[in-house]
């Protein structure tokens, strides 16, 4: 929790990053090195940092090349502050004018969207930092314009006009992709085994990590109440294909150690398990 409060501050310490960066390599069983992570929608989000015109603007562009060069830029100040990680591009298709969340994303069109993100993903990692894409899938286009409110699309629309800016990114070569908070078609996105196993690796071949978005696997529990326990939230979403949860362990936290530790997760028990609680039967 104290790493995460230092980075959504903006008060981006690098000497104080290196410091911990070093007590964990030397003072923990597996000296896994931590990886640091800020936003950086249209610009590092840190004091001192360089500040861009919001995505709808870069959009308006339409300049993939101005998009590479600005990421570009971003990715050295975030890799000099010791950022490994940053939460953008935000490749959402802004379809519903009422969404608070429209600046954030590049417009309406999937072609335009698919050029700036790949060019953003590419820019960005050209200096280190892992870029990260959102929110997947279909999350510009919810009911009433609620920011956590479902999207109603079928598949069709899906692969046609809400995936296509997925693939252009992942061809890029993005190392890291987060879930939407919304649900599409009835399923949460924490929770959607389809869409985060069968099509994102499966069929784009998406060969990094996924991270969930803040609070997404708890609110499997909290807010979709399709998991009935912190263990069950877990077990679902690792099941769906979420590898990391952020910003900090509810579903893989204590009790899921626990459970594995005495042989009680096991994901092929697991199969289709959001489904069963949908439909009520816990």
């Amino acid at each position: 929790d104290s790493l995460g409060a230092v980075c959504e501050t903006g008060e981006i310490n690098p000497e104080k990053l290196n410091k911990m960066q070093r007590h964990i390599i030397e003072n923990t069983r597996l000296g896994i090195p931590l990886l640091f992570v800020s936003e950086s929608l249209h610009g590092l989000f840190c004091d001192g940092a360089s500040v861009f015109p919001q995505s709808i603007s870069l959009g308006s562009t339409f300049d993939p090349e101005l998009m590479e060069e600005i990421a570009s830029v971003i990715g050295k100040e975030a890799y000099i502050m010791g950022i490994r990680q940053t939460l953008a591009p935000n490749i959402d298709l802004s379809r519903e004018p009422r969404w608070g969340r429209v600046e954030e994303n590049y417009g309406e069109d999937p072609y335009l969207t698919a050029k700036m993100g790949a060019a953003y993903v590419r820019g960005l990692q050209s200096n280190g930092v892992a870029a990260c894409l959102k929110h997947y899938t279909a999350h510009g286009s919810p009911e009433a314009g609620l920011n956590l409110a479902p999207v109603h699309a079928g598949e069709r629309e899906l692969r046609d006009t809400f995936l296509p800016p997925f693939a252009a990114a992942v061809e890029a070569g993005a190392m890291s992709v987060m879930p939407a908070y919304s649900e599409l078609d009835g399923m949460p996105l924490h929770a959607s085994r389809f869409l985060l196993t069968d099509v994102l690796r499966d069929e784009l071949h998406f060969d990094g990590w996924t991270v969930s978005d803040w609070c997404g696997i708890q609110m499997l529990a909290t807010f979709h109440h399709v998991a009935d326990s912190r263990l069950n939230a877990g077990k679902t979403a690792l099941h769906a294909g979420v590898d990391m949860e952020a910003p900090s362990a509810y579903g893989y936290g204590k009790e899921f150690l626990a459970a594995a530790e005495h042989g009680e997760v096991n994901l092929r028990e697991i199969d289709d398990a959001v489904y069963r609680i949908l439909l009520g039967k816990f």
